[in-house]
């Protein structure tokens, strides 16, 4: 489990306002907060990381 929705949703950013800041698409925003996404790329984990100001090791603890 990741906790970019959570991060997200503190925020009060939509997915699709997310997707705008990390230049990700939401569907993918959406799969990877469902833990839809197996193999999260390390550059989308970074910049999902620096849109929400977590660390990866923090949105993504395993």
């Amino acid at each position: 489990m990741n906790r970019v929705r959570e991060v997200r949703l503190e925020l009060g950013l939509t997915q699709r306002e997310l997707s705008k800041i990390a230049k990700i698409r939401q569907a993918e925003i959406s799969l990877i907060e469902n833990d839809l996404k197996p193999n999260l790329s390390i550059p989308i984990a970074q910049r999902l990381a620096k849109a929400l100001g977590k660390t990866m090791d923090y949105l993504f603890p395993y």
